[in-house]
């Protein structure tokens, strides 16, 4: 089912209405009388509604309409393609906001980093802002951090807790900020800079026992629930809208 992007707005109630449609259809014969046959014995109504959109809200409607690009990660709520170090990764878990199905990540029983990353679909180019966001809500761990690895292998991120939506240490970042999403679940967004360097950006999505320590030894069982993954070029068109594995959002 497509689904209507969180972001954009509800019609207008001035301008909105419903007005009977014909219930027949007609076609003149050669010879004798029109015939008419009915289309339906329910009623047929034609909708009228307005919007009123920002030049940002219009960008990502019409993408939505035309299933444009618009995120450099695929698919924004399945991360079985992503690559794992010292952690598992069950699909469709639990169900998230926006009726999404979201992953559980789930360190393995190793003291060790546990993380989930990959690489762009497409490599951005040299010293360009990009956003990157993600969904998450703690499952047995209340820390996580997001992270861009720039093509100078700068480490661009940030930490939060889950538990309370408090965003933690970061470093090289142009900004951050988090909202929540309801029943737990918060949505982190930053925006970072690819930097200057031969090396290939990638995104990278840590589970955390603490707000500070990445290596730990895991239980095997604790870890975090994810979906809603976007990154893209900073270019003020910005919104989040769910996307499929080409980075292609979900339209009409």
């Amino acid at each position: 089912m497509r689904r209507w992007p969180d972001k954009l707005p509800v019609p207008m109630q001035t301008g909105y209405g419903m007005t009977p449609a014909e219930q027949t259809i007609r076609t003149d014969m050669e010879a004798g009388a029109v015939r008419v046959r009915r289309i339906t014995v329910g009623r047929r109504d034609v909708i009228e509604a307005a919007w009123r959109m920002t030049w940002t809200e219009m960008a990502l409607f019409e993408a939505w309409f035309y299933d444009a690009p618009w995120s450099l990660l695929g698919d924004s709520d399945d991360l079985t393609p992503w690559s794992r170090s010292q952690a598992t990764l069950t699909a469709d878990a639990i169900v998230g906001p926006d009726d999404v199905l979201a992953d559980r990540l789930i360190e393995t029983a190793v003291n060790a980093s546990h993380v989930a990353f990959r690489q762009f679909l497409v490599a951005p180019p040299a010293s360009t802002a990009i956003l990157l966001q993600a969904t998450m809500r703690a499952a047995g761990r209340n820390f996580a951090r997001i992270a861009m690895l720039d093509r100078a292998g700068t480490v661009d991120q940030s930490t939060v807790d889950l538990s309370t939506g408090t965003l933690g240490s970061s470093a090289n970042l142009i900004s951050r900020e988090i909202e929540p999403r309801g029943n737990g679940w918060w949505r982190m967004r930053l925006i970072a800079d690819t930097g200057i360097g031969a090396g290939t950006p990638d995104i990278r999505i840590n589970i955390f026992q603490t707000g500070v320590i990445g290596t730990y030894l895991g239980d095997g069982t604790s870890g975090i629930d994810i979906c809603e993954v976007m990154a893209r070029l900073v270019t003020g068109h910005d919104l989040f809208a769910h996307t499929d594995a080409a980075g292609r959002v979900q339209g009409a």
